[in-house]
């Protein structure tokens, strides 16, 4: 972990990708603590396949959907539930000693949360830098006071990370107000060099 702020990555992936999936490597090697694998063609991809890319070193750091409940089940993978399915949970979904993450729109959710949930995306906190026109609904003062509300609430809640629009001119701000880690998306997949982007907000944090 980054001296106990998250940095994750969130890549959108396709049946037939053809991303270099050696870049995540080379961000798991610079200091990346997660990746969620984003997916609406959760059975028509090879998740074998794309897994066997990555370093097995780096195993624990990966999250799927937890749709692919067979392929996660006896793997060190993280289970991402989207808002919608998890609204429709059954408990018995859940497998036993697994870690989940799951996106939340509305922070209070958080505190519903089973124990397993132990990592939440928050969006959007800035103006989307990869989905044009989705902006936040309210200002950072306010997600401050939120988060701060939520922990005097209940003690033991989830990592909440910070996801839309992240980068380096703002990603101090989301540490500063509470957040636990940050998401990036546009900052790294629309740069001509990841790593190097990652490296940038990586510095940003401690400047």
């Amino acid at each position: 972990m980054n001296k106990g702020f998250i940095l994750a990555a969130i890549l959108e992936i396709q049946r037939e990708s053809t991303f270099d999936f050696e870049v995540l490597n080379n961000l798991f090697s610079a200091g990346l603590d997660f990746v969620y694998l984003r997916t609406n063609q959760v059975k028509d991809i090879n998740w074998e396949r794309i897994i066997a890319k990555l370093n097995p070193a780096f195993s624990d750091r990966i999250i799927i959907s937890a749709s692919a409940s067979e392929f996660i089940q006896e793997s060190e993978l993280v289970g991402h539930w989207k808002e919608g399915e998890r609204k429709e949970l059954l408990p018995e979904k859940l497998l036993p000693n697994k870690v989940y993450s799951t996106s939340v729109h509305h922070l209070p959710d958080i505190l519903d949360l089973p124990a397993c949930f132990k990592y939440v995306f928050y969006s959007p906190v800035f103006p989307s830098i990869s989905k044009p026109s989705y902006n936040p609904k309210i200002s950072l003062i306010t997600l401050q006071q939120d988060i701060n509300g939520l922990k005097e609430k209940k003690a033991g809640l989830p990592n909440i990370i910070a996801l839309g629009g992240i980068q380096t001119e703002n990603v101090k701000k989301v540490k500063d107000i509470g957040f636990n880690g940050a998401a990036l998306m546009g900052a790294l997949w629309q740069s001509t060099d990841p790593v190097q982007a990652f490296t940038n907000i990586k510095k940003a944090l401690i400047s």
